[in-house]
C-alpha cells in the first residue's frame, strides 16, 4: 500500500483538482479516502474491531468523531451488548 497525503485545501476541491486528478491517473486500483475516513469499507473494518475477546463484554465504549467507528462497531456488536459513544 501506498499512501498519497494531499493538503486540506486540494483535498476540499478534489473534484476540480488537477494535481489531484494527476495523482488518480497515476494509480491502478485506488481508493481515494473521504474526509473523516469513513465509507462502506470503513465500517465493515471499524467492525473487525469486535473479535472473540470483546464478545463477553455488556458495554463497548468509543469516541465518536465522524460517527463512522461507532457505526461500524454497532453493526458489528451483538444484540445484547450496549455501544455508547462519546463525543469530546
Amino acid at each position: 500500500m501506498q499512501l498519497h497525503f494531499v493538503s486540506r485545501a486540494d483535498y476540499a476541491l478534489k473534484e476540480e483538482s488537477v494535481s489531484i486528478k494527476t495523482i488518480i491517473e497515476s494509480y491502478t486500483g485506488f481508493y481515494v479516502l473521504p474526509e473523516g475516513g469513513t465509507n462502506k469499507l470503513a465500517l465493515k473494518g471499524c467492525g473487525e474491531i469486535l473479535d472473540g475477546h470483546t464478545q463477553h463484554f455488556d458495554y463497548i465504549c468509543v469516541a465518536v468523531g465522524t460517527g463512522g467507528t461507532i457505526s461500524g462497531i454497532i453493526n458489528a456488536s451483538k444484540a445484547e451488548q450496549k455501544i455508547i459513544g462519546y463525543s469530546r
